[in-house]
Formats: C-alpha cells, sequence, structure tokens
C-alpha cells in the first residue's frame, strides 16, 4: 500500500512539474525558453503592445476636443461633435466625442438618441 501511495505522490508532482506555465517571462538577464532571447533588465520599460489612445494632431484639435467635451447636454455635445467631425474631419477623437454624447443621453435615459449615436 505504501508503495502504491508512494508512486501516486511521484507521479502527481512530476505532471504538476510537466504542467509548469512556459511561456512566463524570463528574470532580467535571462533567456527565455521559447525564443532564446534575452529578457530586459528591471527597471527597463518593454515597447507598449497593441492599440494606443486617440490622440489630437494640433493644439486647435485638442482645444475644440476639450471645448465639446466640457458641455453639459446630450444635444449640446452631439452639435460640437457634429462641428468637430466638420472642422477635423481626420481627427482620431471625433469618436471619443460621439461616445460622450452617447453617455449624455443614456445618462438622460433617452434611448432612441443614444442609440442614433
Amino acid at each position: 500500500m505504501k508503495r502504491a501511495a508512494m508512486m501516486v505522490a511521484v507521479l502527481g508532482i512530476s505532471v504538476c512539474g510537466l504542467g509548469q506555465d512556459a511561456s512566463k517571462p524570463a528574470q532580467s538577464g535571462q533567456t527565455t525558453p521559447t525564443t532564446g532571447q534575452t529578457a530586459p533588465a528591471t527597471g527597463q520599460a518593454a515597447a507598449p503592445q497593441g492599440k494606443r489612445p486617440p490622440q489630437a494632431k494640433t493644439k486647435e484639435e485638442y482645444d475644440a476636443y476639450n471645448t465639446a467635451k466640457a458641455l453639459p447636454d446630450g444635444a449640446a455635445r452631439e452639435k460640437a461633435a457634429d462641428d468637430f467631425a466638420k472642422k477635423f474631419p481626420d481627427s482620431e477623437l471625433r469618436i471619443v466625442l460621439y461616445e460622450s454624447a452617447m453617455n449624455s443621453y443614456q445618462q438622460a435615459n433617452d434611448a432612441d438618441k443614444m442609440m442614433e449615436m
């Protein structure tokens, strides 16, 4: 019985060892097992992955965005977002302003206008 228990324990430990995740980043200065590349040293930031937040291209665009974002109600924000989209048609901030207008309509419990935004 002891022999069977020991075999089960050894087998369980070996299975747990094989189940370890090898894709975790290595400590600084060590090589990763999958790529063989050296991990960045502690204190160095790795390059950001994925999308970056929307940004204004000019100060004028940024000021217009802040003015439109500060308006109190959904209708004013909608008009400001439309004006902003006409003035800056290739701006990354247009979407943020329309989302802000949509959220204002949602808080005002106006489902039709919220869906329109």
